[in-house]
């Protein structure tokens, strides 16, 4: 089972979007692919400001925005979106 953290998409930038979780910040900087430019990859997520978001804890970096939960299991479904990555730092 893959480890995830709770957070909190806080800012949207012009190619970044800054993530809160309960110990720290995350600062995610997007890279041009072949299917997004930074920019769009970061403005993607302008729908879901404030919003609650997953993000992987163990292995490559990935977030989830889409997720649902069972109460009856105690468990997610969890939906990842992939985007190229340039850098995260830590705030």
């Amino acid at each position: 089972m893959e480890k995830a953290e709770i957070i909190t998409l806080k800012e949207i930038g012009s190619d970044y979007i800054l993530l809160h979780g309960t110990h720290r910040s995350r600062r995610v900087r997007f890279a041009d692919d072949s299917m997004f430019s930074k920019e769009d990859a970061a403005r993607s997520f302008e729908l879901f400001l404030g919003k609650a978001a997953i993000v992987s804890v163990d292995g490559p970096f990935r977030i989830a925005i889409d997720f649902e939960t069972d109460d009856s299991s105690d468990t997610s479904r969890v939906h990842w979106l992939y985007h190229t990555i340039a850098s995260i730092d830590i705030c």
